[in-house]
């Protein structure tokens, strides 16, 4: 039911639905490459750099780790 579950040290823990998830038959328009073409014509920063979207993939990287393996895969904040 929740594609993504945080396990926090303190024992809690914060269940999240997702929603469409893009796939090579159909993509799913998330805003971040309108955000990057935005940031490249006005000369701005993005929201979102190149360090937030490394740890996103390791993330991902660790998701994808953790159901493969069917084990908990921890994510070092950085």
């Amino acid at each position: 039911d929740y594609g993504v579950v945080v396990n926090y040290r303190d024992g809690s823990k914060e269940l999240h639905k997702l929603g469409a998830i893009s796939t090579n038959i159909k993509q799913v328009k998330s805003g971040m490459m309108d955000m990057f073409v935005k940031s490249i014509q006005t000369g701005n920063q993005p929201l979102i750099d190149g360090m937030e979207g490394y740890k996103s993939l390791e993330v991902i990287l660790a998701a994808l780790e953790s159901a493969a393996s069917g084990k908990v895969v921890k994510v070092l904040a950085k």
